[in-house]
Order: structure tokens, then sequence, then C-alpha cells
């Protein structure tokens, strides 16, 4: 660039006592008009020019690319300094001050590096994992990096940034995110004593065949998400799945197999108990508690007096919610009455859901009543003649008060069984106050006597069905039970398991001190003698109470294994529900492939950190 040109770019023109003289506008250093000196300063003396605009200036290449520069310059850098048309008076006598002018002139000398927004080296990766993340864990369609509001916004927020392709998120980066999940996850089991194996079928939104396999330790991972295309749910193909996921994460290790009570299932449980791999160890295969009681609950919903009960119920609200003129007043009369509690039908499949549907009724009572004796006209034609009698029943209400005390305890015990918590030990406290309850309530309940009598008997076939001796075992090491309650010969079958589980887990010499130690428990002998040993036992977990109290004893080994596995499989149910909510209508292009890894990722973020580091350098790539 000619001389001539880089003063009138880098210099301002200013008058010092009467004198011209050209100031920096990056140094403030002033000279009298000579255009050699002053090249002479930019080029060589200047340390504060920026290197962007100093090869922009300098640079003898004269070139479009070099004008299109000077252009972008003189647009934008330009602007940051005082307007040279106007020269600015300063009047100092001080000759120091004129060799190096104060700043009584403000210029701006940054960087423009400072004024424009760029990226780091990795930063655009991070932030795209961040984003995918985001997108990933909140079910969030990959259309999102197309919606022209959302760009506006990323390009508002980080001008620099741009999102990446929605083929980029589907591919790429969910292949990356999956991939660093399933070694976390398969780190933490890795790291688990024991771990517990559970799995379900279910039909997805296109009506496809899904099998999910969770593996407990006692945390609940999503470890499989299998795509069962053609192949049926027979025993074969069940067991042949259980059997590669425990050869995989170690038999060894592996204390439970969780399914519901389907007979498919069941003969699975014996395909494995016969397999030469499986046959020596102790893997206990049982069923999922809280699906028992709910096959418990649909015992009695089939009993005759209830299902009249069910049916007189279901009737009087599909004529309130199904009919415009009654629902309208029924919500007027409720927020007068400041009811807020809406009727609820019961749930197919989820028979306690029962006992919602009563107690709905229950709640909303009074105003069921007001709308009964109403003289409006149009409620009188719509409200059917027999839902207004049992309304206005008492009879009915009354029947109605007693089927929900009798079936609440099957009810609570469900909803708390379904936790995430292991509580295998407290199963047979469960079901056998569940039949003390109902032996108990049978008498006064609207029941008949024969139909008393044959549910007694159905509570005993539920029984039959959920326990296992690992049940036993669990109630005999937890220090709330100490398997107290347990029938004649029930303890022993629980210390049998015991057995089998510390010849796994233990060592030669450790394991012939299993039975001494076992003894002593039982009896608050030797380490057991001392009262600190049981002070606040009944309120802390019981895993806790071994691995703390008791950590130096040989029991606690086997005990905090058997009381770490789960009582029901209610955690597959749920992740269930968490795909329906990736793979739903509006996303039924979806790949069972990609909703199989949206839901490992999403499902599994609350019990994995992502922000630690990975621990082991060898990369496990899923099967």
């Amino acid at each position: 660039m000619k001389p001539k040109e880089i003063k009138k770019r880098c210099y301002t023109k200013v008058e010092i006592d009467g004198t011209e003289r050209y100031v920096c506008r990056y140094c403030n250093k002033n000279y009298k008009e000579n255009v050699t000196r002053m090249t002479m300063h930019i080029k060589n003396e200047c340390k504060e020019v920026p290197q962007c605009i100093s090869k922009c200036l300098l640079s003898p290449n004269k070139s479009k690319f070099n004008h299109k520069s000077m252009n972008a310059f003189n647009q934008n850098s330009l602007e940051m300094v005082p307007n040279t048309e106007n020269v600015i008076q300063i009047t100092d006598t001080n000759q120091s001050s004129i060799e190096n002018p104060q700043p009584q002139i403000t210029y701006k000398n940054q960087s423009l590096l400072k004024f424009v927004d760029t990226m780091k080296g990795g930063e655009k990766d991070h932030l795209d994992e961040l984003l995918s993340r985001a997108i990933f864990t909140s079910a969030t369609p990959f259309s999102i990096v197309e919606n022209q509001n959302w760009l506006k916004f990323f390009k508002t927020l980080r001008p620099t940034y741009n999102p990446p392709s929605r083929k980029t998120v589907s591919t790429t980066l969910l292949e990356k995110e999956y991939l660093r999940t399933y070694n976390k996850v398969y780190e933490n089991i890795l790291e688990a004593k024991v771990y517990a194996v559970q799995l379900d079928g279910w039909s997805n939104i296109r009506n496809e065949s899904i099998m999910n396999i969770i593996v407990t330790t006692p945390k609940p991972f999503i470890f499989k998400s299998i795509d069962c295309g053609s192949n049926r749910h027979s025993a074969e193909y069940i067991s042949a799945e259980i059997s590669s996921v425990v050869e995989e994460l170690g038999k060894e290790k592996c204390l439970g197999v969780i399914t519901d009570n389907a007979s498919n299932m069941k003969k699975a449980w014996k395909l494995l108990q016969a397999d030469e791999k499986f046959k020596s160890l102790p893997i206990a295969y049982y069923s999922c508690v809280s699906h028992t009681l709910n096959l418990l609950m649909l015992d009695v919903v089939k009993v005759k007096t209830c299902f009249e009960i069910e049916n007189i119920s279901k009737a009087i609200i599909k004529n309130i919610i199904s009919t415009h003129i009654l629902k309208a007043n029924f919500t007027r009369i409720q927020k007068a009455k400041n009811i807020k509690c809406s009727l609820k039908l019961p749930v197919k499949t989820r028979w306690g859901s029962f006992i919602n549907c009563l107690e709905s009724l229950i709640k909303n009572k009074s105003t069921l009543q007001h709308l009964a004796v109403s003289n409006d006209i149009n409620i009188i034609e719509k409200l059917d003649k027999t839902v207004k009698r049992k309304i206005l029943s008492d009879q009915y209400w009354n029947y109605v008060e007693k089927f929900i005390t009798l079936i609440r305890p099957i009810v609570n015990w469900i909803t708390i069984l379904e936790s995430d918590t292991p509580r295998l030990s407290v199963v047979p406290e469960v079901l056998n106050e569940i039949k003390q309850h109902f032996i108990t309530y049978i008498p006064i309940s609207p029941l008949l006597e024969v139909e008393g009598t044959m549910l007694l008997k159905k509570i005993d076939e539920r029984y039959n069905m959920a326990i296992h001796p690992i049940h036993f075992a669990a109630n005999l090491v937890d220090p709330n039970y100490q398997g107290k309650n347990l029938k004649d010969g029930c303890d022993v079958e629980g210390i049998l398991f015991l057995k089998k589980v510390a010849k796994v887990l233990l060592k030669g010499n450790e394991y012939d001190k299993i039975m001494i130690e076992v003894a002593e428990f039982r009896a608050h002998e030797g380490f057991w003698a001392k009262d600190v040993v049981w002070c606040n036992s009944s309120e802390m977990d019981a895993r806790t109470w071994w691995n703390g109290i008791c950590s130096n004893t040989k029991l606690s080994t086997v005990a905090s294994a058997i009381l770490s596995l789960p009582a029901s499989s209610a955690a597959t149910e749920r992740s269930f529900s968490v795909y329906s909510h990736i793979h739903n209508k509006k996303r039924n292009r979806l790949t069972n492939t990609n909703a199989s890894k949206l839901l490992f990722i999403q499902a599994n973020m609350n019990n994995i950190d992502f922000l630690s580091p990975d621990k082991s350098n060898n990369k496990k790539t899923p099967s």
C-alpha cells in the first residue's frame, strides 16, 4: 500500500499548540507530516498494531482478496476511532506531552479480535456434544436443528456457532453419545459385586415386537433393547437372550433373573436351570412381586360381588364424562364445593387402578348426589335412571367404602414394591400381612362367604407363585425381620440359599465360617451380642447396616449381595414408558435402532455421571 494511504488509515490529524501533528491510532505517538517516517513507524516500530491489520495494510499483494479485506477494515475497524474530519484542539506547553500526548484524546486501540466472536479448537465439538445430549435426553425431535426460530436463537446467543445438521445429529453424534453412555453403563455394571437381570416384551407404535433387558446393581440400567423382528417370544428365544447377557457380564456375579408370571418366562427359567453353564450357580429365578399382586387384584375384581360394584362404578363415571351437559354441570358443582379430584376409570391390565376409581367416586360423592337431585330438565334427561338410583343409594356407597378398605393394602404394597429401591426381604412379610388383612376384613365385607373362602385360596396360590428361597434368605439377614415371621422350614430354605451364594462369593476358609456367623447373628451372640451393633438398625437400610456396621464379618458380603436384588421388574415397565415417549406417533419414522439408542441414553442418564472421565481405556463395543 502507498505511504499516503497508510497515513490516511493509521493516523489522526490533530492540532497541538497551533502545529499540525499526526497521531498514531494505536500507540498515540505523534509526528509532523512525514509519510516515510510515519510508514516506517507502522511497519517496524508500533507494537500496538493488530497483526491482522498490519498484514492487511502492509501486504504488497494487490489482489482482489486484499481489496476486499481493506473494505472490511474500512467499514469495521475505523468506526472505533475518532472521525478524522474533525481536528482536535490541544493546548499544552509541556514538551513531553507533545512527544507523548496524554489521554486527553480517547482512542480505541484494542485488537479487533476482542470484538469478534471466535471459537477455539474443539469448542464447537464440545457445544455439539452438549446440544445433542440435551436433544437425546429430552426426546426432542432431531428437526429442532432445522427450525428457523431455534437457529435464530442460537445465532443470537453465539453468532459463530452453527448447529450440526439433522443428519449429523441422528448419525454421528447419536452414535458417539450412545457409545459413551454404553461404556459408562458397562463400567458401572462391572464394578458391582453382584447383579440381577430382568426383561419383558412389548409392542411399539408400529406394533413391532420389542424386548428390553435391564441389569440392576442395584441401580437399574437399560442394557439391551432388542428388535425381535419375526422371532416369537418363545422360551427358547428368551432363555438365549438372558444367557448371552449373563455370560457377557460374568455368570458368577449374577444372583437373580426376574420376569413376570407368563408361561413362556417360566419355561425359560427351566431351560436356564437345566443349562450346564448355569446349573451349579446360585441364580434365583423368581417372578415380579408387583405383577403377582396385580394378579391378586384381578382375582378380587373377578369375584361376582366386586365385579358388580366395578360395573356400577364405571357406568356412573361414563355417564357423567361422556355427556357434555352432565360434565359441565358436574364441573360447576365441583368448583363450588372446591373439590379438585376428577372421576377416574380403571385402567385395563392395571387392576390396582380399581381403587383409584372407587376413591374418586367417594371424593365426589356430594357432587354426584347434588347432580342427581338437580331440577334442571337437561340434567334429568341426560342422567341415566339406574345411575341416579345408585348415586342416591346408601348401600352402594357403603359397599364402595368396604371394598376400598379390603383392597387398599394390596395397592399400597404394589406402589412401594415398584420402587427401584431393593426390597426383597419385605416380600414374605407383605404376603403374610395381606392374607391376615383379608382374614380380618372378609367377614365384614360385602363378599359372600363362599367368595371369601375362594379369595383366601387365591392368596395362597399367589404366595406360592411369588415366593422363592432367596426371599427367605433376604428376610433372614434383614436386621428388621431376622426371619422371625417366616413359616416353619422357610428359614432353613433361606439358610441353604445363603450357603449357595457364599460358596460363589467367598473363599474356602471364609466359606467355612459362614454357618457359624449365621447362627451367631440369629442368636445375637459373638459380634452381634453388642447392643451398639443393633442401635438404630431399624432406622437404616439393611444393606447400609451390613456394609457399615458389620463390614468385617464374612456374612456381610453374602447378606449385602442378596439384599441388593430387586423385588419387582417394574424398572422394565418404566423403560417401556420412556420408549413410548421417544417413539411416539409424531416420530413414527424413527428407526428401531435409533429408538433403542435414544432409550439407552435417556433411561440411563440419571444413573451415570456424564462429567466423570472414563476409568477404563478399553472401550467396549455393544454386541
